[in-house]
């Protein structure tokens, strides 16, 4: 007697496991379809490519985001191009491809400045803004992050005000304004609290922890990285 068939995996699955944060079960799931299968539902394939971002497999997120795009611009689909345009900036810059996903990013801050997608605006001005700071255009970074900010009150969007302190934080840090960058990291940690986001928070402590450790508290840095180990233990 043969074993039976998995079924296909829907949209409204694929949603639910997303949902969750279930990569791995996300990627198996999708990893039995062709990419044809995938591309016939536009929102499977998507789905798809970001799991396979989240367990580190870029270059499958890349490839299956390059499939994609021609697909929704066919349609039309401005939430779909905005999706997969960032993912693209995102899978190009963890493969090393940093000029080339700015020019994504950049791509997308335009059409989403176009359309009125404010989170789509903050979306791209918070990526830009990361790698404005990487390349040390510091100015440049905290320029992008205030516009996201910006975006996000507006929207009311709690998450990603945490997000954008976040990065303001780690900017300031390196500009070695140490109290300001301490002030957006709790801003940040505070923010997330609201927003259930406990990665944003170990990371925020984390953060506050090595500050404490550059001047000098050791004690207090010790149990600030304690915390957050706890934290990422939970999580």
């Amino acid at each position: 007697m043969s074993a039976p068939v998995s079924p296909a995996l829907s949209v409204e699955e694929a949603r639910a496991l997303r949902a969750a944060g279930d990569w791995p079960a996300l990627v198996r799931r999708t990893a039995v379809l062709t990419d044809e299968e995938l591309l016939v539902e536009p929102e499977l394939a998507l789905h798809a490519a970001v799991a396979s971002r989240r367990v580190g497999q870029a270059g499958r997120a890349l490839e299956l985001a390059r499939l994609l795009e021609p697909v929704a611009r066919r349609r039309g689909d401005r939430r779909l191009i905005g999706d997969v345009v960032n993912l693209t900036g995102v899978a190009l810059w963890e493969s090393g491809h940093a000029a080339e996903a700015e020019v994504r990013f950049g791509e997308l801050l335009d059409a989403a400045t176009e359309w009125g997608y404010e989170d789509d605006v903050a979306v791209a001005c918070n990526n830009l803004g990361v790698l404005a700071n990487v390349r040390g255009r510091r100015d440049l970074a905290l320029t992008y992050y205030q516009r996201a900010l910006a975006a996000y009150q507006r929207l009311g969007n709690v998450a990603g005000l945490s997000q954008t302190h976040h990065n303001l934080g780690i900017s300031y840090r390196d500009l070695g304004f140490d109290r300001e960058a301490d002030a957006h990291f709790n801003r940040a940690m505070e923010l997330a609290g609201g927003a259930a986001a406990d990665d944003v928070i170990a990371i925020a402590e984390t953060e506050r922890a090595m500050l404490r450790a550059r001047s000098g508290d050791g004690p207090l840095a010790d149990a600030m990285a304690l915390r957050a180990l706890e934290m990422f233990e939970r999580i």
